[in-house]
């Protein structure tokens, strides 16, 4: 389903406006950096331009930044000569081995997808997320109207077919039933701010991986 709307070429074109080629950090990562051990190995998983990736860098971790965009992780080179990119298609198994990372953002990268892609893609996360790592997330929300919330076409429950591309906004009882095993959730708050001069609703979104104690 996914795959059947070009979603790699409108990425492409969206990072090809001059607007989008930018580092846009809003601090929504700050709260949780003392968390991060020092030197540790952080994802940026649909990284964009980089502006999470350049906060990391300048923080000292380690940080591999992936996406499918061609075009965003040129950019991200340009503007963040440090960063490491990667061209990474998430939609299928992660090109890292288990327990790889101390920690994985993923910056509002994870609501374009069917519901069982969803769940695979979290898998994975998990999978390469080393054992009490954080997932540090922001979700579509399903209040985000300015975004899409409420229009296009429905695909299934909650995904929608949004000016030629799939999107998912998510309710609390979404996010409870993705993280229902496995993760030991301590933030769930929905927000809004300020973006392309709209106002968008999120979810933001931290958790321990607890995979640790499946096995037991």
């Amino acid at each position: 389903m996914y795959k059947e709307y070009k979603q790699q070429q409108h990425w492409n074109d969206h990072y090809k406006k001059k607007q989008h080629a930018v580092l846009n950090y809003d601090g929504w990562l700050d709260s949780y950096m003392q968390q991060f051990p020092k030197g540790g190995r952080v994802l940026d998983l649909g990284c964009g331009s980089g502006s999470d990736t350049e906060v990391l860098l300048n923080q000292g971790f380690s940080v591999c930044s992936a996406d499918f965009s061609e075009e965003a992780l040129q950019i991200m080179k340009e503007l963040i000569p440090s960063s490491v990119p990667m061209k990474m298609d998430m939609t299928e198994k992660f090109p890292f081995q288990d327990d790889a990372f101390d920690v994985v953002v993923a910056d509002l990268s994870l609501h374009y997808f069917e519901w069982s892609l969803t769940r695979q893609i979290v898998e994975e996360t998990g999978r390469v997320l080393k054992a009490s790592g954080m997932l540090l997330a922001r979700f579509n929300s399903d209040k985000d109207y300015g975004f899409g919330a409420g229009n296009g076409e429905i695909i299934e429950s909650g995904l929608r077919l949004v000016n030629g591309r799939t999107k998912r906004f998510f309710s609390a009882e979404n996010i409870n039933d993705l993280f229902s095993e496995g993760w030991e959730v301590f933030c769930k708050q929905e927000n809004i701010t300020d973006r392309y001069s709209k106002k968008k609703a999120y979810w933001e979104f931290a958790a321990y991986n607890r995979k640790d104690l499946m096995k037991n």
